[in-house]
């Protein structure tokens, strides 16, 4: 993947919380840690993706209006098939 590094973590309250982390799961720190950042880097990941829903629910909101008449009151057959022959349009 890369070259490895070793991590030197100055800030007490950080090696404090990796500490109390490490004990509350009963793995080491490296394990305690790594689960943690994989875990926060998935929420981001899924948090990214509700943005982008979201952004395509306001599209479709913006747009619906643009598509009702008549397609609310076709029947789904009617768009897809001749209604003399019954074939495909």
């Amino acid at each position: 993947m890369g070259t490895q590094m070793g991590i030197n973590i100055k800030n007490p309250e950080t090696v404090r919380l990796i500490s109390e982390l490490a004990e509350l799961t009963g793995e080491g720190k490296t394990e305690a840690v790594t689960a943690a950042v994989k875990e926060r880097i998935e929420s981001l990941r899924k948090a990214k993706g509700r943005g982008r829903y979201e952004k395509m629910m306001a599209i479709a909101a913006e747009m619906a209006p643009r598509f009702k008449p008549p397609y609310d009151t076709i029947e789904h057959g009617d768009l897809l098939y001749d209604e003399k022959t019954g074939l495909p349009k």
